[in-house]
Formats: C-alpha cells, sequence, structure tokens
C-alpha cells in the first residue's frame, strides 16, 4: 500500500483513542528531502487495537521502523501494522476507514 511508504521510519509523535467516537489519531513526523512532513492518519470505525512491547521502557522516541495496511474484503475493515522499533514492539489497528491528511484511502 504506497501511503504507509510516507510512514516508514517516521517518529510517533502522538496516538489518541476516542472510545466515544472509534476513532484513532496517529501524527507522525518524517524527515523528507524538503524537510520534515507531518502526517495525521485518521482510523475510523475502530473495532480493534493492540500495543505491545518487549523493548524496555521509557523510550526517548517511538519510531516507525515499518507499516503496512490491507484491506480485508471478508471481515471489510483494515488491518494495519505499525512495527516501532523492531518487532518485539508495535501497533496493531483494525478499523472501518482510513485518511491520510484528510484523504481517504480506498481498498
Amino acid at each position: 500500500m504506497s501511503f504507509t511508504n510516507a510512514l516508514w521510519g517516521g517518529i510517533l509523535n502522538s496516538f489518541a483513542f476516542n472510545p466515544v467516537d472509534h476513532e484513532c489519531v496517529l501524527e507522525i513526523s518524517a524527515i523528507e528531502h524538503s524537510g520534515t512532513t507531518t502526517y495525521v492518519l485518521l482510523c475510523a470505525g475502530v473495532t480493534d487495537m493492540r500495543f505491545y512491547s518487549d523493548i524496555p521502557s521509557p523510550w526517548t522516541y517511538a519510531e516507525v521502523t515499518e507499516v503496512a495496511a490491507a484491506f480485508d474484503e471478508t471481515a471489510r475493515c483494515w488491518r494495519i501494522e505499525f512495527m516501532l522499533w523492531s518487532e518485539d514492539a508495535g501497533l496493531v489497528l483494525h478499523c472501518a476507514q482510513i485518511s491520510l491528511n484528510g484523504r481517504l484511502q480506498i481498498s
């Protein structure tokens, strides 16, 4: 999924979950050729989220080492996975819709 490429190697600045609206908002800063770009990823219709870590805390910052997203036609939802630092830490979300900087991602 091409929109995830922009997020690789970025820094996860914030993660907020609104349980009333079932939305997660992630702010990720990535250094690019033209400077630093801040991306806002909105995950709407969240049905499941999981953070895991076997890396001792606290961290100085959270590096987005890898990102993968796929739409599951059977379940009618997105699965988006973030590797934070290594395979020992990450974040997994299942949601109905994803938008990056206000641009809706289509399955």
